[in-house]
């Protein structure tokens, strides 16, 4: 499927019958597609969904035409391609989610339902929101000082930026995955850390984190990083100094996307390298 921009950053199918594909980059335009199907080998352009003023680098399906998209003009937008503004050049966002100071850079629906979803951003935080409302249910900031026991008193904090977050299968867990300070589990209850994973090294934590995934059980975090690997983690056990595994899916640069089928039975990952790779069990 042939696009006006070649500069992506993220794909999204929605997963019921409607066999669409959204898509959006550095264009700041989310492009949603009909997929290709026997009767129309070629597919077709649906929408140009035209309104965020930054790049669009994230996005999920709700099902019922209707799509959530994070950009870095510090927003999050609910489209809903049943109900789009005529015109031309207009903001055709049905409705906007702000609170973010910088870049949001993901977002995941609490699984099973479509009324709650998390967001991180490059400001060093993550949002729980509820949809139709537009301000965040809850606030999680992440800050180096609070994770550096070698940090002075009365010096600065730093907030560190957030590149993923990903829902655990249970819902009260979502996994983070940062720029500088490795990646943790967060506990959406208490809105703290519930366990860190990082390298026993100081350089294994300043290598940054691109994508988070979790297993069919929620037990194991996947995380792709700069180093061209898959770190796996074992959530249940407490402040985890080592990897359970490294998986080296044999790219050659950073890898920017980990997901998990529902099924569990596999890990696909995708890398700055062009290619995409499956490593099954």
């Amino acid at each position: 499927m042939p696009l006006k921009s070649a500069w992506v950053m993220f794909a999204e199918a929605s997963q019921d019958d409607k066999n669409m594909c959204a898509s959006g980059g550095l264009d700041n335009v989310c492009t949603v597609w009909q997929l290709p199907t026997a009767a129309d080998p070629a597919g077709k352009l649906l929408f140009s969904l035209e309104g965020h003023e930054g790049y669009v680098c994230n996005g999920r399906f709700l099902g019922d035409n209707k799509l959530l998209t994070t950009s870095g003009d510090n927003s999050a937008s609910l489209w809903d391609m049943n109900a789009l503004p005529e015109g031309k050049d207009i903001d055709m966002r049905g409705f906007i989610f702000e609170g973010h100071d910088k870049d949001v850079t993901s977002c995941d629906f609490k699984p099973g339902a479509f009324k709650e979803f998390v967001t991180s951003s490059a400001d060093g935080s993550m949002m729980t929101w509820a949809i139709g409302q537009k301000t965040p249910t809850s606030t999680m900031r992440l800050y180096q000082a609070d994770l550096d026991a070698g940090m002075k008193r009365g010096q600065t904090k730093t907030l560190i930026d957030v590149n993923k977050v990903k829902y655990q299968s249970n819902g009260f867990g979502i996994g983070v995955a940062t720029e500088a300070m490795g990646s943790f589990l967060y506990d959406v209850r208490t809105l703290g850390a519930a366990n860190t994973f990082v390298g026993s090294s100081a350089e294994s934590k300043s290598i940054p984190k691109y994508s988070c995934a979790f297993s069919k059980s929620g037990r194991l975090m996947f995380v792709g990083t700069e180093d061209n690997t898959i770190e796996v983690w074992d959530t249940f056990k407490p402040d985890a100094g080592s990897t359970l595994q490294s998986l080296t899916m044999n790219h050659d640069n950073r890898i920017t996307e980990v997901c998990v089928p529902t099924t569990g039975c596999v890990c696909a990952s995708a890398s700055w390298d062009t290619t995409g790779s499956i490593i099954q069990p």
